[in-house]
């Protein structure tokens, strides 16, 4: 009988024990804010699938905490915990994905001022070429805007802006 009830005893406390397994807070904040800063990233514009994906798996973390803390024993919060790691996995993801694609879309608009900037002063030297003629000026502003040419193949637009605004700067002086 003493066995009975110390096994009987020693069961009840595990079903408490249970019963009290706690949601996973600190998964829920790290997902929350793995959100909110792709949210801040612009993620939802510039990686919608995979923003949308991380909201999705935090709804679905959500309802399975609220579905854990419903019962009144064997409360188990680890597929909930999954969810919102994953959750957070996505957002970092998507923030990445943002990222990436703001630096080349940043990258784009750079080279297309150097196209533009180096067409812009080649035409300008062309017309200067022909109403000044063969000069010492002239053939550097021609090095300098074939030295933009080169840095623009070499993918170094920056440093084409530069030069075909020096380019120009000369001719200004013409």
């Amino acid at each position: 009988m003493e066995k009975t009830v110390s096994v009987m005893t020693a069961l009840f406390f595990l079903i408490i024990i249970a019963g009290c397994t706690k949601p996973p807070e600190k998964e829920i904040e790290t997902a929350s804010q793995a959100i909110a800063e792709a949210k801040k990233a612009e993620a939802a514009s510039f990686a919608p699938k995979t923003f949308k994906a991380s909201e999705e798996t935090f709804l679905q973390a959500q309802n399975e905490i609220r579905n854990e803390k419903k019962k009144l024993l064997g409360k188990d919060y680890k597929k909930a915990t999954g969810l919102l790691q994953e959750a957070a996995i996505l957002a970092r993801d998507a923030i990445k994905e943002t990222e990436a694609l703001k630096a080349r879309t940043a990258e784009e608009a750079t080279r297309a001022d150097a196209e533009t900037a180096v067409n812009r002063v080649y035409a300008a030297y062309k017309k200067a070429k022909k109403s000044k003629g063969k000069s010492a000026a002239l053939s550097g502003v021609m090095n300098l805007l074939k030295q933009a040419q080169s840095a623009m193949k070499e993918g170094r637009y920056r440093d084409a802006v530069d030069m075909a605004g020096q380019a120009d700067a000369r001719l200004q002086t013409l």
